[in-house]
């Protein structure tokens, strides 16, 4: 009896993947660049690919988790087959694809990114995620949606698929200082800081106003227990915006971490000017008070 029931199971959760390739395959496309080296673009392709496999099947999992262990770990062993055939299908779409690809009218793609950016405001990641990839399967040069498939993913904390997708932008539009300053986040969110670091130095070379990420720099800096460098990028940042609420409190914290009464204190009273409602005023006051005057 337990024979039958494992064989129905096996048939009914070959056809339950092969729903899902069939429901998901255009979203596990990603797009082929011209502008990429062969053997890494087929490498990330492939990772981004099975990443996306991985989660829907992960959601079809989540849905027949009263099926029976033992039954369970025969469907589990048809994915590698499952994935295998996909790459297969993928592979031949792709050539069918570069010999016949157009790219949409420009109104109906400036239209189609509007809809992406509003999903992805709205919160309905799916569509939005679908959108992008449209958009890019028309045009594997646009900038703009590979730009809004990053800040998708990272969005979700996927921070790997948003590297992914940024790597692609800056194989495509070489140093960008906003793709390379959100590489920096994405590296300090994974905790990679020099990795961080790099990043956002090279974007600040780039960028004609380096003073967010400037300021991005520092926080990066005192998350790695950094309050000296990281003082030193809110002070610059400050220069620039000297009334700005978000560079005062971070200036004011890594002053307070290094033992820097006077610039905290400094900080404080402008803080304290421009955002007089802040909660933290008080435990700023509390901290720079405690803390022993300088020789």
């Amino acid at each position: 009896m337990w024979n039958v029931i494992g064989f129905v199971l096996l048939i009914a959760g070959v056809a339950l993947i092969w729903s899902v390739l069939v429901k998901k395959f255009p979203q596990l496309k990603l797009i082929d660049l011209s502008t990429m080296a062969k053997e890494r673009h087929a490498e990330v392709k492939s990772r981004i690919m099975k990443d996306r496999f991985d989660r829907s099947l992960g959601a079809l999992a989540g849905k027949t988790a009263t099926v029976t262990a033992k039954a369970s770990g025969r469907v589990k062993g048809l994915y590698e087959r499952a994935y295998g055939s996909l790459k297969r299908m993928e592979a031949k779409m792709d050539h069918g694809a570069k010999s016949s690809a157009k790219s949409a009218p420009a109104s109906d793609a400036a239209a189609d990114f509007e809809d992406a950016q509003r999903a992805r405001a709205d919160g309905r990641y799916d569509d939005s995620e679908r959108m992008y990839i449209e958009l890019l399967k028309h045009d594997a040069k646009h900038v703009d949606a590979y730009r809004g498939l990053a800040e998708l993913y990272i969005d979700q904390k996927l921070y790997d698929q948003a590297a992914e997708t940024l790597e692609f932008l800056l194989r495509l539009t070489g140093d960008d200082d906003r793709a390379l300053g959100r590489l920096g986040q994405v590296e300090a969110s994974r905790g990679n800081f020099q990795e961080a670091e790099a990043r956002y130095l090279r974007s600040i070379e780039l960028a004609a106003n380096a003073t967010s990420y400037r300021a991005d720099l520092g926080r990066v800096y005192l998350a790695a227990g950094e309050a000296r460098k990281a003082q030193e990028q809110f002070r610059t940042a400050l220069q620039a915006e000297p009334h700005n609420p978000k560079y005062l409190d971070y200036f004011l914290e890594a002053s307070i971490l290094v033992g820097d009464p006077d610039s905290a204190r400094e900080a404080l009273g402008a803080l304290s000017e421009v955002n007089p409602e802040n909660a933290k005023l008080a435990d700023f006051r509390g901290r720079i008070e405690a803390m022993p005057e300088k020789a």
